[in-house]
């Protein structure tokens, strides 16, 4: 398999074919953005920079036609944001040549569907409603503060906000290692609100800018352990499971991560998958995941911190998973013979926080 007009089904569908490419695709930016942008010694691409979110907009006027084929960028169809799993079969087709069209789309899909999960959790975190469909009559909570924040022209300098931003990371982890589950989530769902406008996209960054900064590093920990702690959260209410799924499928879905985080992102995706009944953990979909996982994390114990997982993934997933390869049917083995996937189990598995 050596394109992606010959990945099948499955594999598309777990290896997001639009987070490869490595830096062979074109600049997808939305600006030009530098050093003086970070610092905000210079403001002139703030407002390209806040374009990026429909923070403004009624999530349910996230949904579009999606029977004529025809996609409106900055109003993707609510298919694609309520069923990510499902972007392999309604993106353009996956030949090498459509990957700089196919990204650009699926970027602003990403950052939809985040912008969702973010609003989702943070309901659920502190009023404990949760709400999975698109149909709010109103702008989300978190959008609605930060259509504010972009009205004030309010964006912070990179540098000290991550700086800030890892040193709440470090409290929130403290939570979780005490088992505050509840505590952390919150945390974390601040963390990302706090970030914004500044995401790890190549709508905004390039490789070498997303990982030098480390946003890429930060955002993507911060992902995961929300799906960490949703799915302790979930052992006493199974709605977490899909706050679990989302934040997992906000790693898997990032074209900036290392191997170490993706590991993570699609470990947890299987025990959410599996808590939420969406298939058993003897499924095929469910082993792939693991097995996946398993190669991923052989990967990320070689690359440390720092690396890009997707850095010569340019005509396939290679790069993110081959180095260090583990025996599909022995990881899937263990990984199903601990009870990894199991709800009951949940507490007893090994979900450390970064």
């Amino acid at each position: 398999m050596g394109r992606f007009e010959e990945l099948d089904t499955l594999v598309m569908k777990d290896l997001v074919p639009y987070t490869a490419g490595g830096d062979t695709i074109k600049d997808i930016r939305v600006g030009s953005f530098e050093q003086r942008h970070y610092q905000q010694d210079d403001k002139s691409l703030n407002a390209a920079l806040w374009s990026i979110y429909p923070v403004d907009e009624h999530l349910i006027h996230l949904d579009s036609d999606i029977d004529t084929g025809t996609k409106v960028i900055r109003q993707p169809s609510m298919r694609l944001v309520e069923q990510p799993w499902e972007a392999a079969k309604l993106l353009p087709p996956y030949g090498v040549a459509d990957l700089d069209a196919g990204i650009v789309e699926f970027e602003h899909v990403r950052v939809a569907k985040n912008l969702l999960t973010v609003n989702r959790a943070f309901l659920a975190a502190t009023t404990g409603f949760m709400h999975f469909t698109s149909s709010l009559k109103s702008i989300g909570p978190v959008s609605g503060l930060l259509a504010q924040r972009r009205k004030g022209s309010k964006t912070q300098a990179l540098p000290e906000l991550l700086a800030s931003l890892n040193a709440k990371k470090d409290v929130a982890n403290k939570l979780f290692a005490t088992k505050k589950y509840l505590q952390a989530m919150k945390d974390y769902v601040k963390i990302i609100v706090e970030l914004y406008p500044w995401s790890a996209s190549p709508l905004i960054f390039t490789s070498a800018d997303a990982f030098s900064t480390g946003i890429a590093q930060l955002e993507s920990s911060v992902w995961s352990n929300m799906a960490a702690a949703a799915l302790n959260l979930a052992v006493k209410d199974k709605n977490w499971y899909m706050v679990a799924m989302d934040a997992a499928w906000a790693v898997i879905s990032m074209r900036f991560v290392t191997s170490k985080i993706l590991a993570k992102g699609y470990d947890r995706a299987a025990k959410a998958i599996t808590g939420w009944g969406v298939a058993p953990k003897t499924s095929d979909d469910v082993k792939e995941l693991i097995a996946l996982s398993k190669k991923m994390e052989a990967v990320g114990a070689q690359q440390g911190n720092n690396v890009w997982a997707h850095k010569v993934c340019v005509t396939e997933h290679k790069g993110c998973c081959e180095v260090g390869e583990v025996d599909v049917v022995e990881a899937v083995g263990v990984a199903l013979g601990a009870g990894a996937a199991d709800p009951e189990l949940a507490e007893k598995v090994q979900n450390a926080a970064l």
